[in-house]
């Protein structure tokens, strides 16, 4: 459907944020340095989305405990409003 294609070529990226251990990161999975399951997502979420742009970043360590994901989520929200004031 071209309709559906055009909606989604004009559309804003979205914007995909994934904190986590080594499943986020891919640990073991792969000879890559790209994680495997951040970009699975996006890819999953760009075709549903009619082909829409998905950025995607991971922020991952293995491992990693909830306190750790819980005090990266808040880091990461301060310097979204720091980056946001600034403009």
């Amino acid at each position: 459907d071209w309709e559906r294609i055009r909606r989604a070529a004009q559309a804003p990226p979205l914007r995909l944020l994934m904190i986590g251990d080594s499943l986020a990161a891919g640990v073991g999975v792969s000879k890559s340095a790209t994680p495997v399951l951040p970009e699975v997502i996006a890819k999953s979420l760009s075709k549903a989305l009619g082909g829409r742009a998905v950025f995607w970043t991971c922020i991952a360590e293995p491992g990693a405990s909830s306190g750790w994901i819980v005090r990266e989520l808040e880091s990461f929200q301060s310097d979204e409003r720091k980056m946001n004031r600034s403009f």
